[in-house]
């Protein structure tokens, strides 16, 4: 694995995140929007099937599914980042630690990083380079 991949596995991990928390924004919405399909909004028996809490049902379980996962992929994402954390700590350079904190840690944009660090952005992906170089001295050891 590259120092690159390495690194790259936070964003994604992130990316997933942000996901799964706007489809379970979705989902409850969905589930608060769910209105009786009877017209005297009550629920019936008897052998009838209220279409209602069957689809309230189904929005539930995929709720709890999704918040499960939900959980997991934070646990996984914070260990990852405390991982690469440790990794950008044993390089040397300090714009190259900042920079990789920034870009990997952080999951901001280059725009974002060259104006903090008061840089151009071609000067940010230059060091960019060389952080990587860096980091996958560590990774080789």
């Amino acid at each position: 694995m590259t120092a690159k991949e390495y690194l790259m596995q936070a964003r994604v991990l992130a990316s997933k995140v942000r996901s799964l928390d706007e489809e379970i924004t979705a989902l409850r919405e969905e589930q608060a929007s769910i209105r009786s399909a009877w017209p005297d909004g009550q629920p019936h028996g008897s052998g009838t099937t209220d279409p209602t809490g069957v689809m309230a049902t189904r929005l539930a379980d995929q709720l709890l599914r999704a918040e499960t996962e939900l959980i997991s992929l934070r646990s996984q994402l914070w260990a990852k980042r405390m991982s690469i954390i440790d990794t950008i700590s044993k390089v040397t350079k300090a714009e190259h630690n900042r920079l990789l904190y920034l870009r990997y840690v952080q999951c901001r944009s280059w725009e974002e990083i060259a104006v903090e660090m008061h840089y151009t952005y071609r000067w940010i992906t230059s060091l960019h380079g060389q952080a990587l170089q860096e980091v996958e001295k560590i990774l080789n050891t």
